[in-house]
């Protein structure tokens, strides 16, 4: 996920290069992926540096929120990113920081060799985009609440309502008696 762009640096502003992705990412502490990362990638020159188009997917190992059984899913990115040279790719001096945007600060930059790292911005964009409450299925019966028995492998013996607080068992028999079912 390293893009050497001294070339493209040098061409006119709006030349673009196009690459296919198809490399292992590794499982990090935060995005646990599962497999190879796939998908085209457009690099384009712009004014002050290079902008980055990319439309990827990779298999995450995620954990359902109902059973609590590990699965994998794929995870669909988007990725559109700007990155700023540190080093002038015709004198070779650095670049002072006084001539970056001040008030963007979510811009990456390349490193002294002219070379663009996707690695983390695909890794903040996979952070972004991880589901709060993965769900490897939508008929996923989940866990139940009294007994923890997984009800998508065997059925569940207790009742489904839970018992009721003794502290509030009093306002049960200010209810009719079939209005207490239910």
């Amino acid at each position: 996920m390293l893009y050497n762009v001294a070339q493209l640096l040098k061409s006119p502003v709006g030349a673009t290069r196009d690459y296919l992705l198809d490399e292992p990412f590794g499982a990090t502490e935060d995005v646990p992926f599962a497999g190879k990362i796939r998908g085209h990638v457009r690099l384009t020159h712009v004014n002050n540096g290079i902008v980055v188009f990319a439309q990827l997917r990779g298999p995450v190992t995620l954990v359902c929120s109902r059973c609590l059984e590990p699965f994998v899913s794929d995870l669909d990115l988007s990725l559109e990113e700007r990155y700023i040279p540190t080093v002038d790719i015709y004198t070779g001096i650095p670049v002072h920081e006084a001539e970056e945007d001040e008030d963007d600060e979510d811009v990456y930059t390349l490193n002294a060799h002219h070379e663009l790292d996707l690695h983390e911005a695909i890794r903040q964009q996979a952070v972004m985009n991880i589901p709060m409450q993965p769900i490897h299925s939508p008929d996923c019966a989940g866990l139940c609440p009294i007994c923890g028995v997984d009800r998508n492998v065997q059925p569940c013996t207790c009742q489904d309502t839970p018992p009721i607080d003794p502290r509030l068992a009093a306002l049960g028999r200010l209810l009719p008696a079939e209005g207490r079912d239910g």
